[in-house]
């Protein structure tokens, strides 16, 4: 699937503020500016209810982490282990 035709992020308005520091680099600062920009426009949104540089980074991370079929599987099999291994301890001494 070409990116053009994915959905857009949603992009929550006024999302926390995020607590790590991110040392973003001009040229990245710029591309974030257009995309809030951008989006902004395609959401058909006064510019005053643009979202913030933060909300839009939280939102694209999360839409990427998302996407990632890979990262999915990974989580999916990280959760079953830390599950097998948490039925395991539960059931030491007892009868079966």
């Amino acid at each position: 699937m070409a990116r053009a035709d994915r959905p857009l992020p949603n992009i929550p308005v006024k999302h926390a503020q995020i607590r790590k520091v991110l040392n973003v680099t001009a040229p990245l600062e710029a591309k974030l500016r257009a995309y809030i920009a951008y989006y902004t426009a395609q959401q058909s949104l006064d510019p005053r209810q643009a979202p913030s540089e933060s909300d839009t980074i939280v939102a694209i991370v999360e839409d990427f982490l998302q996407r990632d079929r890979e990262f999915g599987r990974y989580l999916r099999n990280e959760a079953g282990q830390k599950r097998g291994i948490v039925d395991e301890s539960q059931t030491v001494g007892m009868k079966t």
